[in-house]
């Protein structure tokens, strides 16, 4: 069964928040705790972790003030906890939609910019304009090597080389 884990996603949620505060132990033992809780709940409990999704500012306009490096972080942390993690398209490249001051849901589901031509539309109602949806396209990314996008390819390679990682128990240790 798997439990999507609403409380640890958004801007306001338990990741943003304790790395906005540098609280890195303290993430690591609520997640722990959380996950304690639903496997006494049922042992066969799979958390699905995430930052963000179409309901939601996303991730990169949260941590928008602090850089690409909180951002990554941000990705590391979530896709590095064990669980099922998804990724809202777009969140690989750093793609950045609010509510926006029509109220509409519209700029947070923008189309996937490619780099390739782009002519897929926007969802009708959206006002975000495309210059500050990303910094760069996926295209652009595939050439950086430090970039968003190759940064989630990593931990994606990570992940399915070590199961562990998704299925396996961990404890947290005192530095």
């Amino acid at each position: 069964d798997s439990q999507f884990a609403f409380k640890y996603a958004t801007t306001s949620g338990t990741i943003v928040e304790f790395m906005n505060t540098q609280k890195g132990k303290a993430l690591v033992s609520k997640v722990s705790g959380y996950d304690e809780k639903m496997r006494k709940a049922n042992p066969d409990e799979i958390n699905a972790m995430f930052l963000s999704n179409h309901d939601q500012v996303r991730i990169a306009n949260a941590l928008e003030s602090k850089g690409l490096d909180y951002e990554k972080f941000a990705a590391s942390v979530y896709m590095l906890f064990p669980g099922n993690s998804f990724t809202y398209y777009g969140e690989e490249i750093g793609a950045r939609g609010s509510r926006g001051s029509n109220n509409t849901d519209a700029n947070r589901r923008l189309a996937m910019l490619w780099g390739d031509g782009d002519t897929i539309a926007d969802p009708e109602g959206s006002t975000y304009p495309a210059t500050a949806q990303v910094k760069a396209t996926v295209q652009d990314q595939l050439a950086q090597e430090t970039s968003m996008l190759n940064h989630y390819s990593k931990l994606i390679g990570i992940r399915n080389r070590y199961p562990a990682i998704a299925r396996g128990e961990y404890t947290a240790v005192s530095q």
